[in-house]
């Protein structure tokens, strides 16, 4: 089954400050469609942390958090942060 996902306005805005602010904007466009592709079709992927249908998902540079709509067959991303790749 494949879900549809969507962004809030809220996470558009944050995603749309990381793009300003990033400096390989190519890489944060990458997460962005990965992150869409992995919701897409299967936002239960057990490597994800799903608690009452929020979760979160990390790809390169980008974080977001989502909610999961079974009965709507709906993926909501709420918010979008910079994920922290290395702690050095």
């Amino acid at each position: 089954m494949s879900f549809h996902v969507t962004w809030t306005e809220r996470a558009l805005d944050d995603l749309a400050q990381l793009w300003l602010d990033a400096e390989d904007r190519d890489s944060l466009a990458l997460a962005s469609n990965e992150i869409d592709e992995f919701l897409s079709a299967n936002p239960h992927d057990p490597t994800l942390e799903v608690v009452s249908n929020q979760g979160t998902i990390m790809r390169g540079p980008l974080g977001v958090d989502f909610w999961i709509s079974e009965e709507r067959n709906r993926v909501t991303v709420f918010a979008a942060w910079k994920a922290i790749e290395d702690l050095e």
